[in-house]
């Protein structure tokens, strides 16, 4: 098993549910709020002025438990929505030793 953590802006959040609907290999998310900014922030056509007043973007962090193998398939997904990331945030993939309900 793998956590693929999205960081994406929170604009993105709805479209990000919706595309997770339709994918089997998805089967739960979490989603957490947060604040950030990067050098990139200029670049980025989702910051509204708001954002660039505060000096921060609202973004969400996404975390999937997902297996091993479908890792590849949710990112080509991902990262062939134009739509709603257009290559924009940032992704990594991290190995889960065990998990479980409680």
């Amino acid at each position: 098993m793998k956590c693929l953590t999205l960081i994406l802006h929170e604009s993105v959040k709805q479209e990000l549910i919706d595309m997770f609907r339709q994918m089997p290999e998805v089967t739960g998310y979490t989603f957490i709020q947060g604040e950030g900014r990067s050098s990139d922030t200029e670049r980025n056509p989702f910051e509204t002025n708001r954002d660039r007043v505060m000096g921060y973007v609202p973004r969400v962090r996404v975390d999937l438990i997902l297996a091993d193998e479908a890792i590849e398939k949710v990112m080509f997904r991902l990262q062939g929505c134009d739509s709603c990331l257009a290559g924009l945030g940032i992704w990594w993939v991290s190995p889960v030793e065990d998990w479980g309900q409680l």
